[in-house]
């Protein structure tokens, strides 16, 4: 009996993490795939320039208002970061705070009612999208984060649990059984 083989934990880095408006068109803020970050160059991003260094994934709003999001940060391998790898660049985001959800989730909110309600009037208002960005951490060595992916927006989950997805694949066989059964007869 052999022991699985370990596989290899992502390496640590230490990715600044931000949101800020763009007017790009881009994926549905509530869309759960995995989104490449790319250069923030020509994305149209509302605010002063992000730093050099900077790796943007832009996302739309759709319309919506946006007090929280929760994010999972992968590498080129789809290994995920963890959350103690993460660190919320706030001068550049319109959230002043980030907690972990769990060892690989992060959400960024705001703390305080004032900066929400003026977060959410912003979102409304100025921003038609919002950009997620990462930036490699100060070591030799350190890679930023290749992924992101929206896991909840406002403490709605993008990501449908396993019960939903396996109570839909049995209502679409049903559908099926009952679509030959009259075509048989």
């Amino acid at each position: 009996l052999a022991w699985p083989a370990a596989t290899a934990a992502a390496p640590f880095v230490d990715p600044l993490i931000g949101v800020r408006g763009t007017l790009a068109s881009s994926p549905s803020i509530t869309d759960p795939s995995l989104q490449p970050f790319g250069s923030c160059e020509g994305l149209g991003i509302v605010g002063d320039p992000l730093p050099d260094g900077y790796f943007c994934a832009p996302y739309s709003l759709d319309g919506l208002s946006v007090d929280s999001l929760d994010l999972e940060f992968f590498d080129a391998n789809g290994d995920p970061f963890l959350t103690d790898a993460l660190d919320h660049d706030e001068g550049n985001s319109i959230f002043n705070a980030m907690q972990p959800v769990d060892d690989t989730v992060v959400r960024l909110f705001n703390q305080d009612f004032e900066i929400a309600a003026l977060a959410t009037v912003k979102n409304f208002v100025m921003f038609t999208g919002l950009v997620i960005f990462t930036a490699a951490g100060p070591f030799p060595g350190d890679v930023p984060a290749t992924f992101v992916s929206v896991r909840a927006v406002n403490g709605v989950s993008t990501v449908p649990e396993p019960a939903v997805v396996l109570l839909m694949a049995a209502s679409l066989a049903a559908a099926g059984v009952r679509f030959r059964r009259r075509g048989a007869a």
